[in-house]
């Protein structure tokens, strides 16, 4: 059975209402064995919680707010980008490094109900439910030497911690590199992805995750704390589609920007957000371990570390950061 037959009966459930099977098997021209194989299908590939009532179809209990990719398509102000919204892929970001529609004049933005194969930092594994985070990439062409895009994750962490205020979240903080936190717990983390010539111009992607929706059963397999947004704006969120569009606009004029000016316009509100700023932390190397006090970023985006003995400087791609009195 196809990907739309897919899409379609996750669309009629994801008003929250009973549906019988002999209606969606109507709308849909199926049998209703048919519906039924595939709902429990959609159940064991997605992890979506559906049930089945006697006398009453099938239920999927809450709801989905899909991303709709008309609205999101009409929300973008630049008419020239490339949009694909996907019920389920591997990843967000090998999507647009192989997306063929994104060249020097036209970027793009990719967008995923769920990702089979979520990539985080350093390798690690990006865990999400279907339907009830966001999973995003841009990429884009940046016509600037590869050496000098890193910093473009750090512009991006800004942006992302301005959203969350902006959308009536506090207490937002930016852990260096790309990982942004909420009272200590992690809510969201970005990934950049480059490719090209040294000199470039190189294709950039820019990865965002964000937890909006996370519950206790479903984050079970993370091993580091986590919040989500509706955790702390009283059990309301905004739509997907909203919030989607709003970070694409904010993200894209913050990456228009860093080519213009690079990391400097973004390092000063990086302080504002900075959540261990001034504190006693580990840097933990594949070789070593060093204390110190946090003191920053330089001009580069590198970490500063004040040691006993000097200011050390570290490279995102080389070390993981925590405070001195936390385990991981």
């Amino acid at each position: 059975m196809s990907r739309s037959t897919n899409k379609a009966i996750i669309r009629i459930l994801a008003d929250g209402n009973f549906h019988s099977g002999q209606a969606i098997a109507a709308q849909l021209q199926l049998s209703r064995t048919a519906v039924w194989k595939k709902i429990q299908s959609l159940k064991a590939e997605l992890g979506l919680t559906i049930h089945a009532v006697t006398g009453k179809g099938y239920w999927l209990p809450g709801g989905l707010d899909l991303v709709n990719k008309q609205d999101l398509v009409a929300s973008i102000s630049d008419k020239d980008v490339y949009v694909a919204v996907f019920s389920s892929i591997d990843s967000t970001n090998q999507h647009m490094l192989e997306c063929a529609d994104i060249d020097d004049q036209r970027w793009g933005v990719c967008v995923a109900e769920m990702q089979t194969q979520g990539r985080g930092r350093r390798g690690r594994q990006w865990l999400s439910s279907y339907g009830r985070n966001i999973q995003m990439s841009i990429g884009v062409y940046l016509n600037m030497p590869m050496v000098d895009v890193s910093g473009l994750s750090l512009a991006a962490g800004v942006v992302l911690a301005q959203f969350l205020e902006d959308t009536g979240v506090d207490q937002g903080a930016l852990k260096w590199p790309n990982d942004i936190h909420i009272n200590g717990k992690k809510v969201a983390g970005l990934l950049l992805e480059v490719k090209g010539e040294a000199e470039g111009p190189v294709k950039a992607v820019l990865g965002v995750g964000l937890n909006l929706d996370m519950s206790e059963t479903e984050g079970s397999n993370i091993t580091q704390p986590f919040t989500d947004i509706k955790s702390h704006l009283n059990g309301v969120l905004p739509s997907r589609t909203t919030m989607v569009s709003d970070l694409t606009e904010r993200l894209y004029l913050a990456i228009q920007e860093y080519q213009q000016k690079g990391l400097a316009g973004f390092l000063e509100l990086w302080k504002r957000y900075d959540l261990y700023l001034g504190q006693e932390v580990i840097i933990t190397s594949a070789a070593n371990q060093f204390q110190g006090i946090y003191r920053g970023l330089d001009e580069q985006g590198r970490l500063l570390l004040e040691t006993r003995q000097s200011i050390k400087i570290f490279s995102a791609g080389e070390v993981s950061l925590r405070k001195q009195d936390q385990d991981g």
